[in-house]
Parts: C-alpha cells; structure tokens; sequence
C-alpha cells in the first residue's frame, strides 16, 4: 500500500482533514509556513486613500472599543466580576452607572464560564437591585450564558490543535441579538490551550481579535493574576497570569487592586471601610490616552431570596463609583492639586477637597 494511503480512513486521517479544513478557514494560522491557495493581502495605495476616515468605535469611556481586546487583570474576589457585570449594565440602560461616559445604548453578551446559570443570574441581580434597574429596563440589550466545556480554541483526544464549538457559538449569537460587546469570564477559561505557551495565546488572542472585527464588536476577557506575587501595584499590565502574548494582543487593559494602607491613610478611613473598597486604573491603553484611575466601593446587596430553609437569602456583591471628601492640612497631602479638586476657595490650610480620581502610587506618603 502506498505511504499516503496507510492511515486512509482511520480516525487519525480524520483528524489531519479537519485540520486541514480548520487552517483553511482561519486563513493558515496555524503551524509554520503557507500552503493551500495563494493568500492576498488586501493591500491600496495610500495616494488614493481620500475617504473620510470613520471614528473609533467607543463604546464606554476607555474601557471598550469595538474591534479591539480588552480585558481587567485582578486577584480572586477583587470584584472583577462584579465591576464587569455594572459596566455591562451600564451599557444595555444606557447609565452611566460606573462614572463612565455611555456613548450610545449597546446590546451586551457575558459568557460566565466559573459560575452556573443560578450564581451568574445572582450575581446580576444584585447589580439591578442595587441600581434600580427593572427587567423591562434591560430585556432585548443584556444576554447572559454560562456555557461548560465550549472553548475558541482546544486539543483535539490527538492532541491536535482545532477551533473549538465556542467560536461558531459566539458568531451565531451576535448575529442572532445584534450584540455589541461580548465578555468571555475568565480568559483562561474561554481556551483549552497551555495558558504559559506565548504562541498558543496569540492564536488565541488573533481568533478572538478576528471575530471582534468580523463582527463589528468588542470583544473583554476578565484575566486572573500570578499566584505568588508581591503586594499588588495598580496600572501593571505584566501581572497578567500566564503568557505575556494575552497583554501584548489586548489593547485595553485595566487593573483592579484593593486600597493600599498608604491610600487608607491619606484618605482617612478605617481597615473596615478600606477593604470595600478598589481602585481601577489603566495599565496599557494603545488606542487612546490614559485615563485617570477610579475608584469603587464593593457593596453587599441582600437578594430577598429567602426560604424557610435559608431565612436570610442570599447578599451578594456589586459595585458603586466612590469619592471622598478629605478635611486636613494642605502641606500633608502629597501633591493635592494632582488628584484633588479643591471643593472650597478658602484659603486657610486646613481645607475641604473631594477626590476626583486615584493617587498615582509615586504621589502617596513615603514613595521614593
């Protein structure tokens, strides 16, 4: 029998054809050189190039873009859920719930793949009780799921390397809702590639960059922090768990670091109240300028869920924008006109401000 016929209806001449079939289709990214028909690269004359140029297309202040990554890096039980799920909100009423500018309304898709049906449709809830948001408020502009098992990008029981379900799944969803931005929770989860291997992430990044461009979306991925690391410094891009290539490929990305003792103490506040509350800065923003950090208070909202079983329901977490009023000395407040706008036009030292936005960590007591 000839060498190319020998595996010729095994499980494994299978696999090589969907392979072959699956590189065709996401235009030869996969493995090393070229093959299969002659690839064009769309290139025009920049002489002829007169036309208007569109806009960005903004969606919620920085945060998201269409056709761009975006994605918030934090530890466990930081709130990065939460902030995420009130960010969504805001887009599909319309309010600027997290202080954002809300350019338009958009239809909003968030994929949970930790949580159940039951725990994502709690934690929601107490986002729109919190808010006042009534269900007719968001029925047609926010969609949930909570899908186990579906990945972009997965190893086939070969071991080779194929797109997975989630990707057709995701295309026929946005089609159906007309959605505007989908949020995969966690990253990590959204794949079944090795999460450290730099160039399985960025076949990963590409295909979730490509759907956010042929869809006419933005595309946000929630990613987990390294385990281990030192005290959390708010704006690092690099803490990202696993490969480097997801911060390389995303654009927009955002930090989520509780208050620093050194914070707490500027603003005055108690152990207590400083655990409640996180701060939100940018850590690599390529398509715009940077913006200000923000600030948030982690708030427990009980759902009114209770049974004669569990006589006090559930309380489940949700986020608010913060601000501080700060009564002290000016010469004990680093560089107050940096991150405070003067609330008062007295002109005695002990003056009232109101924190507008986060101290950069360079301006806080101490930094060197």
């Amino acid at each position: 029998m000839p060498p190319d016929r020998i595996w010729a209806g095994t499980e494994i001449e299978h696999e090589a054809e969907s392979l072959r079939v699956q590189y065709r289709q996401y235009g030869g990214g996969f493995g090393e050189g070229g093959g299969g028909d002659q690839a064009a690269l769309g290139e025009w004359d920049a002489g002829d190039d007169d036309a208007p140029i569109p806009p960005r297309g903004w969606l919620l202040g920085n945060s998201f873009c269409r056709r761009f990554l975006s994605g918030v890096l934090g530890d466990g039980a930081v709130g990065k859920t939460a902030l995420r799920i009130t960010q969504l909100l805001a887009l599909a009423t319309g309010r600027p719930l997290t202080g954002e500018h809300v350019f338009h309304r958009r239809r909003v898709l968030l994929l949970s793949f930790e949580d159940d049906r039951e725990e994502l449709r709690r934690r929601v809830k107490a986002a729109t009780l919190h808010h006042g948001i009534k269900p007719e408020d968001i029925k047609g502009w926010l969609f949930l799921a909570a899908p186990k098992g579906l990945k972009l990008i997965e190893k086939s029981a070969l071991g080779v390397e194929q797109i997975g379900k989630l990707e057709g799944a995701l295309r026929a969803t946005i089609a159906k809702h007309n959605i505007d931005l989908v949020c995969l929770d966690p990253f990590v989860k959204a794949h079944g590639l090795d999460e450290n291997d730099n160039s399985a992430i960025d076949r990963v990044c590409d295909l979730l960059a490509r759907i956010a461009i042929e869809c006419d979306i933005a595309a946000d991925a929630p990613h987990h922090v390294s385990k281990g690391q030192a005290a959390p410094v708010a704006g690092d891009a690099n803490r990202g768990r696993g490969a480097s290539a997801m911060k390389d490929a995303f654009r927009l990305v955002y930090t989520l670091t509780p208050m620093s003792k050194d914070e707490r103490e500027l603003f005055g506040l108690s152990e207590a109240e400083a655990r409640r509350l996180v701060r939100y800065d940018p850590a690599k923003v390529n398509i715009a300028p940077a913006s200000e950090a923000r600030w948030f208070r982690i708030v427990g909202v009980p759902l009114g869920n209770a049974t004669e079983e569990y006589p006090s329901g559930d309380e489940v977490q949700t986020v608010e924008p913060w601000t501080r009023l700060i009564c002290g000395r000016m010469s004990l407040l680093p560089s107050p006109t940096k991150f405070l706008t003067r609330s008062s036009a007295a002109t005695t030292r002990a003056s009232v401000f109101l924190a507008t936005r986060a101290p950069a960590r360079s301006e806080l007591p101490g930094a060197s």
